[in-house]
């Protein structure tokens, strides 16, 4: 099967990260709340599961069903997302919002995002002469759909932060759940679907607000899991005690069934020539068991899979993502032949090397996005 750069690189996450800059110290039990290795983790798993989709639907099959379970991974990292950049403004706005404090987030996400995505664009000019334009190298138009979208997030956020706090978690997820539902109804019901499963979301690029649904319920979910808990009320005279963090608790059988359901609906979810019916009950049933898995996992009522090598690789998802293409077409240009078992056996065998290579790559990039607080007060 004949693959462009272009095409591959349309397909499908930046890492979420807690670390802020002032006000640290104001907001300071969000490390508990939601702790640094369990999201690193759970990107871990997408970044992952994107790139076996990947060599799935180009190299291996064109099952539609594993294509979309593997791609459906993809709406971790906007849930991930929301739930870093809430602990993010809650610390940068603990002391008040200023123009300055919200300059200073869209700097440090930029610095964040920017370096790794140009230097990919570049790389792509070069080697490809792909020959993209100015306003590719922005971000806002980009061949990675994936940054064009997390940069719509990060722009609305503080909007989105303060909705949160003016009229509360439950009753802002619940109007902007039922505002972006009645925007998307109409295009599932009208638009016509992709012939093949781009991503387990049908058609996720051009769904209506998708992507800004669950980055508003990652931020719901962050407010909702550091909400104190039974706290006993503190003593006059003294420093309050820590925030309780305890999740409510759910019944054994309704995460079965949330289990159970996620991957039907997955699969589902990315088949083409369906009735519209089917396409919205399955995308809904896949918003919401991919939600409420991610909740459990971050309120500790579901134990993830634990482990430093795999937490770095959740750290370096943004190299992965933007860089996996040009391992690909590496590979896929020299020894991979479709179908072949040997080229399934030596992806396998390579692709450790490339993701230990992001890994250790990703401390320079961090360096970089901290540059600015050694000479900003």
């Amino acid at each position: 099967m004949n693959t462009t750069p272009s095409d591959f690189l349309k397909r499908s996450p930046e890492g979420v990260c807690v670390s802020g800059a002032q006000g640290r110290e104001a907001y300071r039990s969000d490390a508990s709340a939601v702790p640094r290795r369990t999201t690193d983790t759970l990107k871990a798993v997408a970044i992952l599961g994107v790139v076996l989709s990947h060599f799935a639907s180009h190299e291996i099959t064109r099952i539609p069903a594993l294509v979309s379970v593997l791609n459906s991974l993809m709406g971790l990292f906007f849930i991930l997302g929301g739930v870093g950049i809430e602990a993010s403004l809650k610390r940068r706005f603990a002391a008040g919002i200023t123009s300055r404090t919200i300059l200073r987030f869209f700097l440090d996400r930029a610095l964040r995002i920017y370096p790794a995505y140009i230097l990919a664009i570049l790389s792509s000019d070069l080697l490809f002469k792909t020959r993209y334009s100015l306003a590719v190298y922005t971000g806002l138009v980009s061949p990675y759909w994936f940054i064009t979208y997390m940069l719509h997030c990060y722009l609305a956020a503080p909007i989105l932060h303060l909705g949160i706090a003016r009229l509360g978690t439950k009753r802002f997820a619940l109007i902007a759940t039922a505002a972006i539902a009645a925007a998307n109804l109409p295009y599932h019901l009208f638009a016509s679907i992709p012939p093949y499963p781009e991503s387990a979301l049908p058609d996720f690029k051009a769904v209506l607000f998708g992507h800004i649904l669950l980055f508003i319920w990652g931020m719901c979910f962050f407010n909702q899991i550091t909400r104190p808990r039974n706290a006993a009320p503190p003593i006059a005279g003294q420093t309050p005690p820590s925030a309780q963090y305890r999740a409510h608790s759910v019944p054994s059988w309704i995460l079965r069934v949330i289990l159970l359901l996620y991957l039907p609906c997955a699969a589902v979810a990315g088949m083409a020539d369906q009735p519209p019916l089917y396409a919205i009950l399955a995308s809904a049933g896949l918003y919401l068991s991919l939600a409420a898995t991610t909740h459990m996992v971050l309120s500790g009522q579901l134990a993830a899979p634990a482990g430093k090598a795999i937490a770095a690789v959740g750290r370096a998802t943004l190299l992965i993502y933007l860089f996996e293409p040009f391992f690909y077409f590496a590979l896929s240009a020299l020894y991979i032949v479709p179908g072949d078992v040997k080229s399934i056996l030596l992806y396998a065998a390579t692709m450790p090397l490339f993701l230990v290579l992001c890994v250790t790559v990703q401390p320079l990039f961090d360096a970089v996005s901290r540059l600015p607080r050694r000479f900003l007060p």
